[in-house]
């Protein structure tokens, strides 16, 4: 099955934030959201500010009409890539 994979932190669901995800909604896949549960920003520098509380964030993401978000610890994905400051 095919899928649309939408990608990112998107706290505070600004204008290029819908552009995108609208975008994948136009297409006839279904839409999967995929973010994280921390800035990167936090693991970077052990500090981040944000924008909206992170349920907040989905709330909005949802109004736009994505119905599957799946939330990732970026530590978790650094690893999987060998990837550590």
């Amino acid at each position: 099955m095919t899928t649309s994979i939408v990608l990112g932190f998107f706290d505070g669901i600004h204008l290029g934030h819908k552009a995108v995800i609208e975008g994948a909604l136009n297409y006839e896949y279904p839409v999967k959201l995929v973010t994280l549960n921390k800035s990167p920003a936090e693991y970077f520098t052990g500090k981040a500010e944000y924008i909206f509380e992170r349920n907040d964030s989905y709330d909005r993401i949802k109004k736009l009409g994505v119905k599957d978000i799946i939330v990732e610890d970026f530590r978790i994905i650094s690893d999987m890539v060998n990837f550590h400051p």
